[in-house]
């Protein structure tokens, strides 16, 4: 079924993107 595995994908990439975005968020204001 390609409509799961594109959910599956999409949700994957969303929480990887959000994970980089603080990532770079906290090295930018330097919090540690």
């Amino acid at each position: 079924m390609p409509h799961i595995n594109f959910s599956v994908y999409f949700i994957f990439f969303f929480l990887f993107s959000v994970f980089y975005f603080v990532y770079m968020f906290s090295l930018v204001y330097d919090v540690y």
